[in-house]
């Protein structure tokens, strides 16, 4: 499945790029200024390089998720969610509940391109329903399991506290805090 969406992602990139590029090119030519058609042209792949790298570096920028969210938009541009969900500075614990199952583990990786990505823990243990812990492969370190989200009853996501996404999360339990009481004393 998500080999299907990257391959899809994929053709809808290279159409968008084409497209841009064709108007970026339509653009700089209608710069008067000229030095010759070589230079020129080197000119306009680097600045559109630079201008590339410049918007990828405001679109995936922490701060504009802060001025969407001053602006109400509750959408951070990204497509799948678990991109917006993860914390790539501090290490983060997945806790699966699966039918007969739960897992509990800190996250090594996970599949992209996917809103059920299969996802790979590490210092992981295994317990049954009424969190009897069954394995126990927390100290082991040569040990990892593969774990599809898909078939998942339930997926917990435990952050260090030091997460820049528990601010983003303490402010909305404040939020939730207020409502909750003001519904309270009516």
């Amino acid at each position: 499945m998500a080999l299907k969406q990257n391959s899809a992602n994929v053709e809808n990139t290279l159409m968008s790029s084409l497209v841009i590029g064709f108007i970026y090119c339509k653009i700089a030519a209608m710069i008067p200024i000229t030095i010759s058609y070589n230079v020129d042209n080197v000119c306009i792949v680097i600045s559109a390089l630079l201008f590339g790298y410049v918007f990828g570096r405001i679109i995936k920028n922490k701060k504009i998720i802060e001025i969407l969210d001053f602006l109400q938009i509750r959408d951070t541009g990204n497509k799948y969610y678990w991109d917006d969900i993860l914390d790539n500075q501090y290490p983060m614990k997945i806790k699966i509940s699966y039918d007969d199952f739960i897992y509990e583990g800190m996250l090594h990786n996970y599949e992209s391109y996917s809103n059920e990505p299969h996802i790979v823990l590490a210092s992981y243990m295994i317990m049954d329903k009424k969190n009897n812990i069954l394995c126990d492969f927390r100290n082991v370190d040569t040990k990892i399991i593969i774990l599809d989200t898909s078939k998942a009853n339930k997926t917990e996501v435990i952050y260090s506290t030091h997460s820049e996404i528990c601010k983003d999360i303490k402010h909305l339990c404040e939020s939730n805090r207020i409502l909750y009481s003001k519904n309270k004393e009516k």
